[in-house]
Order: structure tokens, then C-alpha cells, then sequence
């Protein structure tokens, strides 16, 4: 049984295997490639106990508590993991020995006053140079998979804009009958640039969620005065289609400091 800790997401896109580290590594490296794809926080770490955790677990038979050396891919929720003492819960529990240094592919477990992750897969830790260079070429595939992404759902975008939001009031859209009724709001929008699609005029009109309910709580929100670019397509709810061009995902907004980026991936 687990006690008094949270539900802990880092959400992160991660695509491929490090090639060029991983064919000296092949025996134990077989599956890294999915575990680099689908893991929110990677580092590498030293094994501090095995078969214990910081957590308050009843049984910590398959963890170990594992200090982290060098955060590799995280973001800024996981910084101040550095140097810190770590639950991770192993796939190969029987395997672990206390002091060996690897570099762990995670997902998020429990975040709390202590810290747990599950091992997606692990490798012997490189060290100096050739960490390095691992953690170049990870970042490096992040944002090759990141670009490929929003090429997508830049191809399926009908009309790329960016400006400035002047006004934003309650949607006539009728409310649903349901717990997670969206709240339509209209967020007017003063046109500075066309990146995609055709001309709508000086000023476009779109449609957002305005509730903080759990099922729209991601959807990107809107108010007087935000700037960025917007990703906008139909969108169909309930069976139906809206009246207004939204841009329902997180990926479908974006700051103004991507323009140059989303130039460059705009499909030809």
C-alpha cells in the first residue's frame, strides 16, 4: 500500500534510439529504443540500496533508492532532483547491486515529500565525453521527433494565425447536459500574420474551453491580451460540428518566439 503521495507527470516526446551509442551496447540495449520514446524523465544515477525505497511502501522488494547524478532529459518540474535520493522501481529488482552507476529511462510514479519513478529500461552509465555526447544526441532526437509532430499538426491545421487576443466573452453555444460541459467561450483574435490558409480578414473568432474540469483541463486557455499562434481546425463534438474554428490540443498553440520554427515546418 502507498501512502500520502501524488500522481507525478512530466509529460515529454522522445523519439528513437541514441544509434550511435547504443551499437556498442547492443546485448543490454535491445529495448532502449522504446524506453528513450516513451520516457518522461531520463538520468543517470548511482544505486545507492537495493530493495529499499524513500517511499512508504509495505513492500520495496522490486525498488532501489538511487542518487541522481546528471538529470539528461527532464524539464524544469525534475531540476531540483539533482543530487537527490530517489525511489525507482526496477524491472530487474534481483539484478541490482549497490554502487553501480546507469543511465535510467523513467516514467512518472509519485511526487511528494519523496520521489518515485518506474524503470522503463537502463543502461551502464558512460562517463565524461561520451555521456555528453549521449545526452547531445538524445536532445537531438527530442527535437527531431518534436518537429515532426508539429509538421503534423501543422499539415492538418486549416488556418494558421498569429496575433494577439482583443476580447474574449461567453460562446452562444448551448451548454450539455453532462458534468464535463466545456463552457464555450469565443476568444476574438487580431490577425497580424497568416501562416497558414486562407485570408480570414483583420480579425478571427475561436472557440475554447472555459472550464477547468479534468476531461479539458490541458486545452489550451485564452484570455484578453494573449499572444501567440494558433493551430486551427473544425473541431466535432458530441457528434457535432462547431461553429468556430478551434485549437483544442496544447500542440495547437504556440508563442510567438516559434514563428521562425513553424515557418521552416510548414508543409510546401
Amino acid at each position: 500500500m502507498i501512502r500520502s503521495s501524488k500522481i507525478w507527470i512530466v509529460p515529454l516526446a522522445i523519439a528513437g534510439v541514441i544509434a550511435s551509442y547504443s551499437q556498442g551496447h547492443a546485448a543490454q540495449d535491445t529495448t532502449a529504443g522504446t524506453a528513450v520514446a516513451a520516457a518522461d524523465f531520463i538520468f543517470s544515477g548511482t544505486l545507492l540500496k537495493a530493495h529499499a525505497a524513500t517511499i512508504d511502501l509495505d513492500d520495496a522488494s522490486d525498488c532501489a533508492v538511487v542518487r541522481v547524478d546528471r538529470i539528461i532529459v527532464g524539464g524544469e518540474a525534475v531540476g531540483p532532483l539533482a543530487g537527490r535520493a530517489i525511489t525507482v522501481r526496477l524491472r530487474e529488482s534481483d539484478r541490482a547491486r549497490d554502487g553501480e552507476r546507469r543511465v535510467y529511462f523513467t516514467k512518472g510514479w509519485h511526487w511528494g515529500e519523496d520521489i518515485g519513478v518506474i524503470e522503463l529500461n537502463s543502461i551502464t552509465a558512460p562517463t565524461g565525453p561520451e555521456l555528453r555526447r549521449m545526452q547531445s544526441d538524445i536532445e537531438r532526437q527530442r527535437q527531431q521527433q518534436s518537429d515532426r509532430e508539429l509538421t503534423e499538426r501543422l499539415r492538418t491545421a486549416e488556418l494558421v494565425v498569429m496575433g494577439r487576443v482583443i476580447s474574449v466573452r461567453r460562446a452562444e453555444v448551448p451548454p450539455l447536459p453532462t458534468e464535463h460541459d466545456p463552457n464555450w467561450q469565443e476568444a476574438v483574435i487580431e490577425v497580424r500574420s497568416v501562416l497558414r490558409g486562407g485570408q480570414p480578414g483583420a480579425r478571427v473568432t475561436i472557440l475554447f474551453p472555459g472550464t477547468d474540469d479534468p476531461m479539458w483541463r490541458a486545452a489550451p486557455k485564452f484570455r484578453r491580451g494573449t499572444e501567440g499562434i494558433w493551430l486551427l481546425r473544425p473541431l466535432d463534438f458530441e457528434g457535432k460540428r462547431l461553429p468556430r474554428l478551434a485549437a483544442p490540443y496544447p500542440a495547437d498553440f504556440r508563442p510567438p518566439s516559434d514563428e521562425a520554427r513553424i515557418r521552416r515546418l510548414l508543409p510546401k
